[in-house]
């Protein structure tokens, strides 16, 4: 069973020296609760106590640990003390992600970000990026979790700081391991382990040494491995704690493996041993278990029998233990609720005793009440007589005063209609008028960003007019088999210039094997609607996708457009589709959005049988979904339904073209392919506008550094294109 080695690292060496000093935190926390009860002033003082008392919580009580955290944060806002700002949220941060509420560790961290960029502290951002990376990677958000930390690790290679630098890589390689990429975790362990040793950090030293130990063991390279662990047991400190425990299983582990069944039964004793003086079940039963099977190889069936028995009953230990511990809570919760309906039952017979004491003052009550009210209801009985003549005289004025106002209003309300009906007549006219003119524009200009503005602007006429026409009437489309790669191809085409401005990458993972029967025209604008959605809430730099996978409905193929803006709340999401609605008011660009231009893509959807909707994770991603009609002409499988044709070509460019480019090349030569932030900076200093070749090259440029191929990328810059 894999086991993640940093969480394992981190979590078990913070346990252990959180068990050492457990009783001296009760100790200094107490201290620290009378030094409170002397504060009168506040100031500094009483916050750095609320602080420290929150550091030592987080060994004991993680929720106390947060109370008071917060407190200090309120007290050192009050101060505008900066460091200590960011310090006390830092803990707040870590405190969340001890209490594996990962979500609530990223917001800490991504709110105190811009007050830690304006003031210019590159020592706090970089620690910031680093825990979000961690916290990210924690979460399973790793592209957003190697993206922080190779920001934290350049920032801190800018300003020098080798212990932080250290910690940068390490998190990177940890990272790498989680994903399997056991080549990648081992090149930045091996990296983050010099600048330790460099800074002389042992802590980091540990922890890249069980990174290479364990992805050279999951390599099968158990040799090397064994070689990696031993160094470990040589710098570890502890001598009975579950971290050398558990590395002397695995070196035990890895002699079975590799054969050598001596030195497995050795290292398994010592384990054993340890674990039986720490009294850690788990590891006596794995250690027990690793021996069993040794002894067994070596035909000293004995032995064998005897550490199998005590794996076993070991394992009983705990599963009894475990069945304990359910019976314990189970019998907790039965006294607990047998001890709640005791009580019920006795406040239900106080309350019947006190219903029969009532009852009793009521019956001798009731009798002389009741001829005073029979009085009383004579008496009021008269006069209401009277009262309800004169009323009945009023209703009737009023009756004949609400019929005319009723007349009235129906005249005002057929003037609104008739003014309503002129609105829409007078609207649509100018629309009318509005796209032809747009379209003489389209015909007529030469320049790309005059008809790509025109273009956007004739698709939010068009949403107008389409929207009021089949709101309540069916729309009628002209289907035929079109490539839906082509159909995409294009309207990606139509947004360049928008995503340019903001350099939104753009993908497009639609295979050109698939056909679908549509629309062509109200397909594109779809697409068009989407992407220019996407576009507007995506941040500048982001990344926008084009996929597509099996419907539900076996004739249907499902198209995700993918961006990683802002997001939608949850609270948002029923509404998008409605007219006139816009979540967050914001430009793209130039161009405004009219609040149709969804509502229209959900009337065009559903006039193919389709259905539309939207899935989002607020700064994280947002997904727009919706199906189409598949052709017959399309056979549909997993395999293929994103393969595209690929079609090599081989560039060949000029002498001009090669010398404009070279000044481009030296700057690339001086970084690796994994610096992806300058890579992609001196990629965008490329004027596309040169030549259509350098056009090619820059777009091959930014595929190699996107997919961090350092093959391909070296030999890239080292070859001659003429």
């Amino acid at each position: 069973m894999k086991k993640s080695i940093i969480i394992i690292s981190l979590l078990v060496i913070f346990i252990t020296q959180s068990l050492k000093i457990f009783s001296q935190d009760r100790v200094r926390l107490n201290e620290l609760f009378s030094m409170l009860d002397t504060v009168t002033t506040g100031g500094y003082f009483e916050a750095a106590v609320y602080q420290n008392i929150g550091i030592q919580y987080i060994y004991i009580d993680l929720d106390s640990s947060i109370f008071y955290t917060k407190i200090a944060i309120e007290k050192f806002e009050e101060l505008d003390n900066f460091t200590e700002i960011v310090n006390a949220n830092m803990n707040l941060a870590i405190a969340y992600y001890q209490k594996a509420e990962m979500n609530e560790a990223i917001i800490v961290i991504q709110n105190i970000l811009p007050l830690v960029e304006n003031n210019g502290d590159k020592y706090w951002e970089g620690r910031c990026y680093n825990l979000l990376g961690e916290f990210c990677r924690s979460a399973e958000y790793f592209d957003k979790a190697l993206e922080y930390c190779f920001i934290s690790k350049n920032i801190f290679k800018e300003i020098e700081h080798e212990g932080e630098c250290a910690a940068s890589f390490n998190r990177i390689a940890a990272i790498y391991y989680e994903l399997q990429k056991f080549d990648l975790a081992i090149i930045y362990a091996d990296s983050s382990l010099v600048i330790a040793e460099k800074a002389n950090r042992t802590d980091f030293i540990i922890l890249n040494l069980d990174i290479l130990a364990a992805s050279y063991k999951d390599l099968e390279q158990y040799e090397k491995s064994l070689e990696i662990y031993e160094k470990i047991i040589l710098l570890y400190d502890y001598d009975n704690d579950n971290f050398s425990i558990n590395i002397l299983r695995n070196i035990a582990e890895l002699y079975y493996k590799t054969e050598n069944f001596e030195e497995s039964i050795k290292y398994g004793l010592l384990a054993y041993n340890k674990a039986q003086l720490s009294n850690t079940k788990m590891y006596i039963e794995n250690s027990s278990a690793i021996l069993s099977k040794a002894y067994s190889k070596v035909n000293n069936y004995e032995r064998a029998f005897y550490y199998s028995e005590i794996s076993k009953n070991t394992y009983n230990e705990i599963f009894n233990e475990t069945k304990n511990a359910q019976i314990a809570e189970l019998n907790t919760k039965y006294e607990t609720e047998k001890q709640q309906k005791e009580i019920e039952k006795q406040k239900n017979e106080i309350i019947e005793n006190e219903l029969i004491l009532k009852k009793k003052q009521v019956l001798n009550y009731s009798l002389g009440i009741g001829i005073f009210l029979t009085l009383i209801v004579f008496l009021i009985t008269l006069i209401n007589r009277r009262k309800l003549k004169q009323i009945n005289n009023l209703l009737k004025d009023k009756n004949h005063e609400i019929e005319l106002q009723a007349e009235e209003l129906k005249i005002f309300n057929d003037k609104l209609e008739e003014l309503s009906n002129f609105k829409e007549g007078l609207t649509s006219m100018i629309v009318h008028d509005l796209k032809n003119s747009i379209s003489t524009i389209i015909s007529l200009s030469r320049n790309k960003e005059v008809v790509a503005t025109s273009q956007h602007l004739l698709n939010m006429v068009s949403n107008i007019l389409d929207v009021q026409k089949y709101e309540n009437n069916k729309m009628i489309l002209d289907t035929k088999a079109y490539s839906l790669c082509s159909l995409s191809d294009s309207a990606l085409q139509s947004v360049i210039l928008l995503t340019d401005h903001k350099n939104i990458e753009l993908q497009n993972n639609i295979g050109s094997n698939l056909f679908i029967d549509t629309d062509k025209e109200i397909v594109n604008r779809i697409f068009l609607n989407l992407l220019t959605n996407a576009i507007k809430y995506t941040p500048d730099n982001g990344k926008i996708t084009i996929s597509c996978e099996k419907s539900s409905n076996s004739n249907y193929v499902k198209i995700n457009i993918t961006d990683n803006g802002i997001g939608v709340e949850k609270d948002k999401l029923d509404v998008v589709f409605d007219k006139f609605t816009q979540v967050i008011a914001k430009k793209s660009g130039k161009a405004r959005s009219t609040g149709l231009g969804l509502t229209f893509c959900k009337i065009a959807v559903e006039a193919h049988g389709g259905t539309i909707n939207v899935s989002s994770i607020p700064n994280v991603k947002t997904v727009f979904s919706f199906t189409l009609p598949i052709s017959e002409n399309t056979n549909l499988t997993n395999e293929k339904i994103n393969e595209k044709e690929q079609k090599q070509t081989e560039l060949y460019l000029n002498q001009k073209e090669e010398i404009y480019l070279s000044k481009f090349i030296e700057e690339y030569k001086k970084y690796d392919i994994y610096d992806i932030i300058p890579l992609r900076k001196i990629t965008k200093k490329i004027d596309e506008s040169f030549s259509e070749n350098v056009k090619i090259w820059k777009a091959k440029m930014q595929k190699i550094v996107y997919n961090t191929n350092e093959s391909e990328f070296k030999n890239f810059i080292s070859k001659k294109h003429s």
